[in-house]
């Protein structure tokens, strides 16, 4: 419970909800048409560019841990 009461812990978690939401708006789906003399083929395929997401989880669980580490044990 004192964890929650820094703020350096609150931030550090929502870095961390935030990671899968960015990772969500920032996918791009592509579709290609190919034609060809008898058939039409279709390709599509979703690129998730993870560089963003995976950073903003990262920094969270180190703030997260520097928070833990820097609040006393007897925080009230």
């Amino acid at each position: 419970m004192r964890y929650l009461r820094s703020w350096l812990f609150d931030i550090g978690l929502v870095l961390i909800i935030a990671a899968p939401t960015v990772a969500y708006f920032v996918s791009s789906s592509r579709s290609y048409v190919v034609s060809q003399p008898g058939a039409l083929i279709r390709a599509s395929y979703i690129d998730y560019d993870l560089k963003l997401p995976i950073g903003l989880a990262v920094s969270g669980l180190i703030i997260v841990a520097v928070a833990i580490r820097r609040i006393p044990r007897r925080f009230n």
